[in-house]
């Protein structure tokens, strides 16, 4: 990207990340909150956000960067050393505050987290972040005792489901969160409660679409 091009860029979109002046975004988190959205962070916060990752290309990619682009060499910071290669996501991420970061990395939420251990070759090399929620039964029959509900859980990040043995009478395969919501929903919606299942992948969805429309 070359200088002129930046600046037009900037001046193009500076009313669109001035999110109190942006009806087009108001209205549609307005309306996704109406419609079920758990949004964890207000206004204000994802304003902070967006000015926070702002700064940090302004950082990463300064003005007299760009010049160089358009031939334009000042000699005064020819023994600067260019800082952009280190100046990753990763690196962004870090220096987040934990709900900025919860936005930015969409993660599946729930009430329930936890870590579970990851093996390889019968060792434990590390830990994973799991979430879990219930699943609740309609029907319970009179002459068994049996739980009113069972818990299912699942990558935090990727949504991929443990398949243990209660899940694995209504699925016989490994899914994500969302292919799990199809799956029960369409097989055994007069037999189970998937609300919890249902906010779960509706928030996850949500959060996606923020992300993108900020």
């Amino acid at each position: 990207m070359t200088l002129g091009q930046a600046k037009r860029f900037y001046e193009q979109d500076l009313k669109k990340y001035q999110l109190e002046n942006n009806e087009e975004f108001l209205t549609w988190l307005k309306k996704s909150i109406d419609e079920g959205y758990n949004c964890f962070l207000d206004l204000e916060q994802i304003q902070e956000l967006i000015n926070y990752i702002s700064y940090w290309y302004e950082m990463k990619y300064p003005e007299r960067e760009l010049e160089k682009s358009d031939g334009i060499i000042n000699l005064e910071f020819q023994d600067i050393n260019k800082i952009s290669d280190i100046m990753t996501i990763r690196q962004l991420l870090y220096r987040l505050p934990h709900d900025q970061l919860c936005l930015m990395e969409c993660g599946y939420r729930a009430k329930g987290w936890g870590r579970k251990p990851i093996f390889q070759k019968g060792k434990e090399t590390g830990h994973e972040s799991i979430i879990f929620m219930e699943i609740g039964k309609k029907i319970i029959k009179p002459d068994k005792i049996e739980a009113s509900y069972f818990l299912i859980s699942a990558n935090h990040y990727t949504g991929k489901v443990f398949l243990d043995q209660e899940l694995g009478k209504y699925i016989d395969k490994e899914l994500i969160l969302d292919e799990l919501l199809n799956v029960l929903s369409n097989n055994y919606k007069d037999e189970l409660d998937l609300n919890k299942l249902k906010e779960n992948v509706y928030n996850h969805n949500y959060d996606i679409e923020l992300r993108k429309n900020f």
